[in-house]
């Protein structure tokens, strides 16, 4: 004999199976996974793909601390992307930068690439790339010094390292040419001797 607590779990399992209902439940899980699609992550520039920054295999964490390896880890592979797809490559200052991380530590010191960065830190490692690409840093206008020291997560790594490198040539768009680039030909152009217009 059923109780009445069963005859009701019925009365939900009838209900929930009826034609009316699945067509509502299917209309919810199409739209939850519509929703889902549009406020998906994007999965970086090209040179995360060509570098192959990103494991697909592992379950991004973007809320968990970054680390100084993490750190050095992308910004190598960013020196490399630059060095591949860059005319004149990463450019002196990144490449000896990166080049430093793989010299032995000094006498006495030792090297922990498991210690949490914080912003000023990777303010101070990511600006070269910056002024190399000629971009405005993604920090302008921060409240200060003081955030320098806040901890950094790796959404936020990822977000300062998510620069693409599409260096465009006359007549495809829009030019993006390095501050560095600019400022030397302004120089060999201020240097070319001056004629008078009679002559």
């Amino acid at each position: 004999m059923m109780k009445s607590s069963d005859s009701s779990f019925v009365r939900t399992f009838r209900t929930l199976h009826s034609p009316s209902c699945r067509g509502l439940l299917a209309s919810c899980l199409c739209i939850a996974l519509l929703l889902q699609s549009a406020t998906a992550v994007a999965p970086g520039p090209a040179w995360w793909s060509t570098q192959n920054v990103l494991d697909p295999y592992e379950v991004a964490d973007d809320f968990a601390a970054a680390n100084a390896g993490q750190l050095k880890y992308m910004a190598a592979k960013a020196s490399a992307a630059m060095e591949a797809e860059l005319p004149g490559g990463a450019g002196n200052a990144i490449k000896t930068m990166v080049a430093g991380w793989s010299l032995a530590p000094a006498s006495g010191a030792t090297r922990d690439n498991y210690l949490a960065i914080n912003q000023g830190q990777l303010k101070h490692v990511a600006i070269p790339f910056y002024d190399r690409l000629g971009l405005p840093y993604p920090w302008a206008g921060d409240s200060g010094l003081k955030d320098n020291y806040k901890l950094v997560n790796l959404g936020q790594l990822k977000n300062v390292f998510s620069f693409a490198l599409n260096f465009r040539t006359v007549g495809q768009g829009s030019v993006q040419i390095p501050t560095a680039a600019l400022a030397a030909a302004l120089a060999q152009w201020q240097a070319l001797p001056v004629k008078s217009a009679g002559s």
